[in-house]
């Protein structure tokens, strides 16, 4: 699976340049990041058992990142960091319009 990971964080990191975080919502079922641009993506959100209330160490922080710092919790041993970097990819790749570029990094 990590492979999967570090290509999408690979591919995201070229478009991601001057975006930041506007906000990320961490749901029940699904969480959401919107960038700075107003580009949207969501992502599911796995359950993860922790003792303490606060399971997010970037929580009231992320607003302002930049979109790399974000898209590079993807691999993260989190998994909910992995939930918002995959939600920032796909707030990233709704905006790619080179589609032959995109379908070229799945060859």
């Amino acid at each position: 699976m990590l492979a999967i990971q570090n290509k999408i964080l690979e591919f995201g990191k070229d478009y991601c340049k001057d975006k930041s975080i506007k906000e990320v919502r961490l749901g029940l079922g699904y969480s959401c990041a919107e960038l700075s641009d107003g580009c949207m993506g969501v992502a599911w959100t796995p359950e993860e058992r922790a003792c303490t209330c606060t399971q997010l160490s970037c929580a009231g922080k992320m607003a302002g990142m930049s979109a790399e710092s974000a898209l590079s919790m993807l691999v993260s041993r989190s998994s909910l960091e992995r939930a918002v970097g995959l939600a920032t990819f796909n707030a990233i790749n709704k905006c790619i319009v080179n589609i032959r570029e995109y379908k070229q990094l799945w060859r």
